[in-house]
């Protein structure tokens, strides 16, 4: 018993200097594995200006790298707002000569402006059979104030101009002003007639005259959408999911829905296009789909090859 204690005393001691060894063995591994060419600090100093050179080399193909892809992505437009600080009889002179000499926002501006005016009363009776009628309802006193700060906006401004209003976003438009193209689009024909002068037309020239407005309508938003106009895609969209504006509309519709998917950073202008692509989706069969995303490529590229992207929220 005794010599078998002793044996096994020694193959004890023998194993533990096996693990002793081996430990050694993979902390020498593990440290030459993460630190495979320490350099003294000497070095690190002797060769510093070497180093920054070389630094400098990496920050520059960086720097051009960034370049390369911001000229791939779009730019970002923010839009003009329309309002002015003062009175438009205050600004209306130095507009029309912006306009006459070909400057598109000029255009934009006069025709917005004149559109905000086209329902303001014209004079101080106007004003206050509009704000007695207007009394009647719950929220008077807000919509009173509202009317007054229109008509002061608006006053001098006569009815023959305003009308105009149409002429010279058309014209604007027509020079390329993406904001004039998307203001048209959100007019009615029903709005475009009645500005007209249609007392003496026939059945079908007021049908020529409203069939040639929509055609309009839809150039123009169409040429918006392809500058990156979200507002003119969505418009666009709900044009072509009513069925009113030529074939194919359901699948241009989810065209448009897949470009507006692929521009947009809004959740909830995403999560709404979202949940239309899908019930779309079911009303479509697989040629009608391979016609949808063709479609949609097709403008993409086209909006990337313009460069601009004018999102709904700014």
């Amino acid at each position: 018993m005794k010599l078998t204690f002793v044996s096994i005393a020694f193959f004890i001691i023998a194993v533990v200097a096996w693990l002793l060894t081996s430990i050694n063995q993979y902390d020498t591994v593990t440290q030459d594995q993460t630190d495979t060419s320490p350099i003294p600090k000497a070095k690190v100093t002797a060769n510093s200006d070497a180093q920054t050179a070389h630094q400098s080399d990496i920050d520059a193909s960086l720097a051009k790298n960034v370049a390369i892809d911001r000229g791939n992505a779009l730019i970002v437009v923010k839009r003009r707002g329309w309002r002015l600080g003062s009175p438009l009889s205050e600004h209306i002179d130095a507009l029309k000569e912006r306009f006459a000499s070909g400057n598109a926002e000029a255009g934009y501006l006069l025709g917005a402006n004149l559109r905000y005016c086209l329902w303001a009363p014209v004079d101080d009776n106007a004003l206050n059979a509009k704000l007695k009628e207007m009394s009647e309802f719950s929220d008077a006193d807000e919509s009173i104030e509202r009317e007054n700060k229109r008509y002061d906006y608006c006053e001098g401004i006569e009815t023959p101009e305003r009308a105009q209003y149409f002429a010279y976003l058309f014209d604007s438009a027509l020079a390329g002003y993406v904001q004039s193209q998307e203001f048209i689009g959100g007019i009615t024909a029903e709005q475009y007639m009645k500005i007209q002068s249609t007392n003496e037309l026939s059945r079908d020239e007021l049908v020529a005259m409203r069939n040639e407005f929509n055609q309009h309508k839809l150039a123009f938003l169409e040429a918006a959408a392809k500058q990156g106009s979200v507002h003119a895609l969505t418009r666009l969209s709900d044009l072509f999911n009513s069925q009113n504006y030529g074939e194919k509309g359901k699948e241009k519709a989810f065209a448009l829905n897949q470009i507006i998917l692929e521009l947009t950073d809004n959740n909830d202008i995403y999560n709404r296009y979202t949940f239309f692509q899908e019930r779309l989706r079911a009303q479509l069969n697989d040629e009608e789909l391979d016609y949808a995303y063709t479609m949609s490529q097709q403008w993409l590229n086209r909006i990337q090859a313009n460069g601009t992207l004018y999102p709904l929220d700014n």
